[in-house]
């Protein structure tokens, strides 16, 4: 697995918080769309933490999108995709509302 590999790597050699976040995300999008939706989550998660500790809102946006997406088609759980959404809201200043 290509995208472990430069996971370890870069978190071996650096301090880059974006890069390993965006390889997280990376390597969630490829188990995503090989069926492998519970440790695809789990790598959207370790990213999503990684992005915010970076204060790299745009990753922290993409991923909080793709997990809704994943929550809403492939988990069948409205509420996390729900409470993702939100999170996607408050981060691009739309505030807490319905939606």
């Amino acid at each position: 697995e290509h995208f472990r590999k430069a996971i370890a790597l870069h978190t071996r050699r650096s301090s880059n918080l974006h890069t390993i976040a965006t390889l997280h995300a990376n390597l969630a999008s490829a188990l995503g769309a090989d069926g492998k939706n519970r440790e695809a989550e789990s790598e959207y998660t370790s990213a999503l933490d990684l992005a915010r500790r970076a204060g790299d809102r745009r990753v922290e946006a993409n991923i909080l999108t793709n997990l809704a997406n994943m929550y809403d088609s492939e988990l069948a759980m409205p509420e996390r995709a729900r409470q993702c959404r939100q999170a996607l809201a408050e981060l691009r200043g739309w505030g807490g509302g319905a939606g």
